[in-house]
């Protein structure tokens, strides 16, 4: 028996792999047959679902692994290598280079070390004209952070403090009442 000779036919052997891959792909039923909304005519089986979440499974397994070989080694080298240079408004250098861990160190010390009001706002973001300086913006969130703490806790003993008086109120007046009643004669008089 002879071999079949796709190129002899015009027919590169991508091509053929593709309309396979097609084929299959259309007797599973993962090209959606849909109507004019766009809502799909035929619902997909148990098998074309476990097929396709097992595709997806291993196409996103083989992605990461390219990306942690490949993509992430370069971009670290790349953030590790890169170096940031100030420039004056006609593109002439000015300061020294830093680092792009040292310039991200460097923003992020200076919004936390930044001045803001009682809102937690800087003058930059206040649209306020009376704007005043109150505190850091570590300062400011410490103290959120702190103030909401303290009021939940102190909500939460309220809460268990009121049930607990509460319990021992309605406990209290039954007692009483149980010893006011035990006092009380009925008397009945006739003429």
């Amino acid at each position: 028996m002879n071999a079949i000779n796709f190129e002899a036919l015009g027919f590169t052997k991508e091509q053929i792999l593709d309309r396979i891959v097609e084929k299959y792909v259309e007797e599973l039923r993962f090209t959606a047959v849909v109507d004019e909304d766009g809502d799909p005519l035929i619902a997909p089986t148990k098998f074309d679902n476990a097929v396709r979440a097992r595709l997806e499974t291993i196409i996103n397994a083989k992605v990461d692994e390219i990306a942690e070989k490949s993509v992430l080694p370069k971009v670290n080298a790349m953030f590790e290598g890169l170096m940031l240079q100030k420039t004056n408004q006609w593109g002439e250098k000015t300061g020294k280079s830093v680092s792009f861990i040292e310039y991200i160190t460097e923003r992020a010390n200076a919004w936390m070390t930044e001045k803001v009001d009682f809102e937690g706002k800087s003058k930059d973001e206040s649209r306020s004209s009376f704007w005043s300086p109150h505190q850091t913006r570590v300062a400011h969130m410490l103290d959120r952070h702190l103030h909401y703490t303290i009021d939940t806790a102190m909500k939460n003993a309220i809460g268990g403090l009121n049930k607990t008086v509460a319990d021992g109120l309605a406990e209290t007046v039954k007692i009483k009442l149980g010893e006011v009643l035990a006092r009380l004669r009925v008397e009945t008089t006739t003429k």
